[in-house]
Order: structure tokens, then C-alpha cells, then sequence
């Protein structure tokens, strides 16, 4: 008596994986906040997973608004956010394309967490909000360039700081001027001012650089002494960078009421 045996081949996919990616994508564009849709394409088959996975998990969040007082680096180590950040799911994390730290207000923590940023491999974009600069000394970035050189973030393309202060110009500078932002081509500042000084009449900017041309954003930056301070983040960024600049965009440009 033989025994039969089944045989199993493997059916190819209809598509080419350039026309499923093509599919999620727009379907992303049309549906733009809908994770539901996102997680459902990712169940579809196995061609399917990558990408949408990829839209599923692009972006990561840590916002501290609600630890501000009395904040302590123990309690924050017990976040359950803060301990999924510090040690992501490899998986997951090789999608994460954009991370936004928003109100880490103590010096150890702003650390920390940046020091944690190399665990995503494909991350681009940066996104600083209310994060008071201003309240660590000169020293403290210097630290925390040496804490990166550690631990290097990957290659940034995208650094945007929102609603943030810093001492003054050579303290905003030495900031993004670190080398772990020489990657940088896009930088987009929005109601960052000096402590004690007058807002600007600019709102926001956003600075493009061509990294093909000479000098770089890096270089740009690391040479700018004997450059005038104009009172103002963004009008001091311009100036620094000059001619390395390929596109200029203000941003959201009024005057102020009372002004």
C-alpha cells in the first residue's frame, strides 16, 4: 500500500513588491491617521508586511509633560514608555524613521534618552520640543556630545527644535553644531529665542542644505567664530551658514500683537 504525499508548491505573488508598496502607500495617503487600515495590510500576506509595518511603527513619541515636578531619573526609569524607548523590540525599531522628545526638562534625562537613539538603526528625523536648554550650562553640551560619541545617533537628515531656549548664540550653536548632526540637511527651528530676549518678528525657519555642496552644514558651523550675534536664533543661523544654504522657508512670518 503506498502512501500518498502531498505536495506543496509555492504560489507567486500576483504583484511585483513595487506595485504592493505603491498600494500601501497610497492607501497611508488616504488614510493618513488610521492604524487600523495599516495593521490590516500587514495581515494580508507576506509581501504586504514590510511596508506596511514600515508606516505602522515610522514615528516614536516620549513626552514627559505630565513628570514635570518633582521628577526624579528612577521615576522616569519606571515609565513603562521610557523602558519600551530604552530597549525597543528589534523588529519593530528598524522602522522607526522619526523620534520626538518632548518636555524632558533635567539634563541626566535629555542624556539618557538621546544616548538610546542609536537602537534605531534607520532613524532620520529628530524632533526636540520643550526641552529648556537654557537651564543647562555650556559645560552640559559638551557632555553631551561626549556621551555621544558613545553612543552615536544614527546619520540625521531632519533636526527640528520647537518652542525651546538656549543661553545665547554660542550656546545654540555648539548645540546643533555637534557632529552627530553633521548628517543634517534639513534643520527647522520654530519659537526658539535666547533666554532674556525678545521674540522675534520670525516665528519659524526652515533651512535645506545641499550635503554635495562646499562648505557642509557641519563645517559651516564648526567655523564660525568671529560671527556677530544678532540677538536671535534664527537670524544667527542664517548668517552662520550663508551661502551653504540652498533653501530658505520662514516660517509663519507676522508681527506680534502690541508689536
Amino acid at each position: 500500500m503506498t502512501q500518498s504525499t502531498s505536495l506543496i508548491i509555492p504560489i507567486p505573488d500576483p504583484f511585483p513588491q513595487e506595485l504592493v508598496d505603491r498600494i500601501i502607500d497610497e492607501v497611508r495617503h488616504v488614510y493618513p491617521g488610521c492604524k487600523a487600515i495599516w495593521k490590516a495590510c500587514s495581515e494580508v500576506c507576506r509581501s504586504w508586511r514590510p511596508r506596511a509595518m514600515r508606516h505602522l511603527f515610522r514615528s516614536f513619541s516620549l513626552n514627559l509633560s505630565g513628570n514635570q515636578h518633582d521628577t526624579t531619573i528612577k521615576k522616569i526609569q519606571a515609565l513603562p514608555q521610557f523602558i519600551k524607548f530604552k530597549a525597543p523590540p528589534t523588529f519593530p525599531a528598524s522602522f522607526v524613521t522619526r523620534v520626538c522628545l518632548s518636555c524632558l526638562d533635567k539634563f541626566k534625562i535629555v542624556q539618557e534618552v538621546m544616548c538610546s537613539l542609536h537602537l534605531y538603526p534607520n532613524l532620520r528625523e529628530l524632533f526636540l520640543n520643550r526641552i529648556p536648554f537654557s537651564s543647562f550650562s555650556r559645560s552640559k553640551i559638551k557632555t553631551l556630545s561626549k556621551a555621544l560619541d558613545r553612543f552615536p545617533p544614527p546619520p540625521l537628515h531632519c533636526l527640528q527644535l520647537y518652542n525651546i531656549s538656549f543661553i545665547d548664540s554660542e550656546h545654540f550653536l555648539s548645540f546643533v553644531g555637534m557632529s552627530h548632526f553633521s548628517a543634517v540637511t534639513v534643520l527647522r527651528l520654530f519659537l526658539v529665542k535666547y533666554e532674556g530676549k525678545v521674540d522675534c518678528w520670525l516665528d519659524g525657519v526652515q533651512v535645506k542644505h545641499d550635503q554635495s555642496g562646499e562648505p557642509s552644514f557641519a563645517t559651516s558651523l564648526s567655523i564660525r567664530e568671529g560671527c556677530r550675534n544678532t540677538g536671535h536664533p534664527i537670524t544667527d543661523i542664517i548668517r552662520v551658514l550663508g551661502k551653504s544654504i540652498t533653501e530658505l522657508e520662514l516660517l509663519n512670518i507676522g508681527h506680534r500683537q502690541g508689536e
